[in-house]
């Protein structure tokens, strides 16, 4: 159940100044117990100072005040209470309860850093109608907000527009895109359809597949946002693989579509063949060998009728690999690591000589 779109201090004259307006962006922050990092969310985009932006906090029915945080920021931001219902569902109350012509949805333990690759992105949904969504770097950031490293698209040194078919053969294989720096035309989300709130990972991915589906994909080839990684989100991520049932899901309701399995019927083995080897690769990390094997010989056999030889000499790796005794295996990784000991040893003498 959705609360009232509840006004704090100051909101209504805000509201009156917006009488005859539409705000240029909304930003939608799904949050659930998030005070810790939501103030610093916040914070990111006062400091934009852009009075055609308008901010919404979805409280996913939180035990914390999340209220009280966002009182702070009034008149920026305004408050939205739902019962808990994931972040899917609050992403979609947020949407309906905001009017921006384009809209953000920011995690709130994520905040932005470059107001000119914010503004670069407005900029190209300006001046290009054909496309529906445009993303950006993210800089991975630690609980602390020590940096990690770098999430962009795997293969641009620069920013570019893609036709949505173009964007799928890759976005169809996996998840490049960071939720949290993507700007979205409203028209083009309406038409594609909300986040499923059926699905416990992956919505996002799903949204934007069907978005590239409909509409060009922009790129901002520049960090825009810090994005939060968490301890336990990595953890979980290499010690199962809750991820699979979704992804797989995903895949077969687009496919469902005849006419999006008509235009994109070649990618559907490789596909397919390269979640099976992903599934082999962290089946054998978490070394449950007869799941090894079996999305191995899988991932095999969907490879070589593809004629993929690089990725069936992938395959057929893992699955040797799972086939070798357990005592043998871990022999063989000890005797690696008196390799890699004795190396090391041997170019020290050799520097000192």
């Amino acid at each position: 159940m959705v609360g009232e779109d509840e006004a704090l201090p100051g909101e209504s004259t805000r509201e009156q100044s917006r009488t005859n307006t539409i705000p240029k962006v909304s930003v939608v922050i799904p949050c659930y117990n998030g005070s810790a990092y939501l103030e610093e969310c916040l914070q990111s985009i006062a400091a934009l100072a852009d009075p055609d932006w308008e901010v919404l906090v979805v409280d996913d029915g939180s035990t914390e005040n999340i209220r009280e945080v966002v009182e702070r920021f009034a008149p920026l931001a305004r408050y939205l209470w739902q019962a808990n219902a994931g972040p899917s569902a609050a992403r979609n109350n947020g949407f309906r309860a905001t009017s921006g012509q384009y809209v953000r949805f920011l995690d709130s333990d994520d905040y932005f850093l470059s107001v000119r690759g914010l503004r670069e992105q407005v900029t190209l949904l300006d001046a290009h109608p054909e496309v529906g969504l445009v993303y950006a770097q993210a800089t991975k950031v630690d609980t602390h907000r020590r940096p990690l490293g770098v999430r962009k698209s795997p293969w641009a040194r620069q920013s570019y527009i893609h036709t949505g078919d173009t964007e799928l053969t890759r976005l169809l294989f996996y998840n490049y895109i960071t939720t949290s720096s993507t700007l979205v035309r409203r028209t083009v989300f309406e038409q594609a359809g909300s986040f499923r709130t059926e699905i416990s990972s992956g919505e996002d991915w799903d949204c934007w597949l069907r978005i590239a589906h409909i509409s060009s994909v922009g790129y901002v080839a520049e960090p825009v946002v810090a994005y939060r990684v968490h301890e336990k989100s990595l953890t979980a991520r290499y010690s199962s693989m809750p991820w699979l049932p979704t992804h797989l899901n995903t895949l077969d309701t687009l496919f469902a579509d005849p006419e999006f399995a008509l235009r994109h019927s070649r990618l559907r083995e490789p596909i397919y063949a390269y979640l099976d080897v992903i599934a082999a690769s962290e089946a054998y990390r978490t070394r449950n060998m007869k799941l090894s094997r079996l999305y191995a010989l899988k991932a095999l056999r969907r490879t070589m009728r593809s004629r993929r030889w690089g990725d069936s000499m992938q395959s057929f790796w893992i699955l040797s690999k799972s086939l070798i005794p357990s005592g043998v295996r871990e022999r063989l990784k000890s005797l690696r690591k008196q390799q890699r000991l004795v190396t090391m040893r041997t170019l020290l003498l050799l520097r000192r000589g």
